[in-house]
């Protein structure tokens, strides 16, 4: 059997290690032969790679393929830059994969005990080489400006930087296409929803999102932003940029989701219940008796029964009908 070189032939020794579970050691590794050998005392398993005269390429001259040996879990050959490699792409679509059902995976796919120091580095190494591929992309944010407004006359592409910070860092971006503009402007009802989710992956940050209502009560795209970091002035730019596309004045007529008091002082804003049960939940989870009470407030249609049905919460607790009232009951 020939190799290219030790490289492909010592690859090939760790992945056989790796597969038949066993630890093994490289005795010689100088310029014309490469040895490995069972770590096992007893083990006879053992290998020579050599060049001769006869030919450029390395060569197998001598190979004893038993092993006597048990299976290894104490072994060396599973390190944290192996584990990054098998498990890239399950930790890429689980960045936050618990690290103590991680080594039990390992253990059960690769039969090693490997410790919770070593899967940080495994996790650690994939997720700044995903971090590392993402920063060559903002490069490219300009040409995807130019395109967007070049394909979709019309269209509002904006973006922002740190100006303060080294190199121009990425700050946030708009996205407001002019097809999707012109349909909210011509046959959707007056209602724009406004809500955000956050990026899972290695560069993080956040995706703001304003959607409305066609007649055939379906969503309706209007505009989308990518920010940085959750702040108020992120979303001080993302209404103004909007109200401007679809040409809000004052929101007399208008039903906002989402409090916009700032640049539609006049139009109607509410709440999303559920949204207000997840934050109010975050500090009073341990009492799922509250849960029922809680809609009851949610879902009163006046002040005389919410008042009555806040009553009823405080029966249980005054803190937990307290908390309520963190949100105007009035949105």
């Amino acid at each position: 059997m020939k190799f290219r070189g030790k490289k492909q032939f010592k690859k090939a020794i760790i992945k056989h290690g790796m597969v038949e579970r066993k630890l093994i050691k490289f005795l010689k590794n100088d310029g014309t032969r490469m040895i490995p050998k069972c770590d096992w005392p007893t083990c006879t398993w053992r290998c020579m790679l050599s060049t001769n005269s006869r030919t450029s390429s390395w060569q197998i001259s001598s190979f004893n393929q038993e092993h006597t040996c048990p299976p290894r879990r104490d072994n060396r050959l599973v390190t944290a830059k192996r584990v990054a490699e098998k498990y890239e792409k399950f930790i890429l679509a689980n960045p936050s994969w618990i690290l103590d059902r991680m080594r039990q995976t390992i253990q059960e796919e690769m039969f090693a005990d490997i410790s919770i120091p070593k899967l940080k580095r495994a996790k650690s190494i994939v997720l700044q080489k995903a971090l590392d591929a993402t920063k060559g992309q903002y490069k490219h944010l300009y040409n995807y400006q130019e395109e967007l407004l070049r394909s979709n006359p019309g269209s509002t592409v904006v973006i922002k930087r740190d100006t303060d910070a080294a190199g121009h860092v990425f700050q946030r971006m708009y996205i407001c296409l002019d097809a999707c503009k012109r349909g909210f402007m011509a046959g959707c009802r007056k209602v724009v929803g406004l809500d955000g989710c956050f990026f899972k992956d290695a560069t993080n940050g956040e995706l703001l999102c304003a959607i409305g209502r066609d007649a055939n009560n379906q969503m309706h795209p209007i505009a989308w932003a990518v920010r940085h970091h959750k702040n108020n002035e992120s979303w001080d730019w993302f209404c103004d940029l909007l109200f401007r596309d679809i040409s809000v004045e004052d929101g007399l007529d208008w039903g906002i989701l989402k409090a916009v008091e700032k640049w539609a002082p006049n139009a109607e804003h509410r709440n999303c219940a559920r949204h207000i049960y997840a934050n109010w939940r975050k500090k009073y989870k341990k009492k799922k008796a509250w849960q029922k009470l809680f809609w009851y407030c949610a879902k009163a249609p006046c002040m005389t029964l919410f008042n009555l049905a806040k009553a009823r919460l405080a029966k249980h607790t005054q803190e937990v009908a307290k908390g309520i009232m963190n949100t105007d009951p009035q949105h």
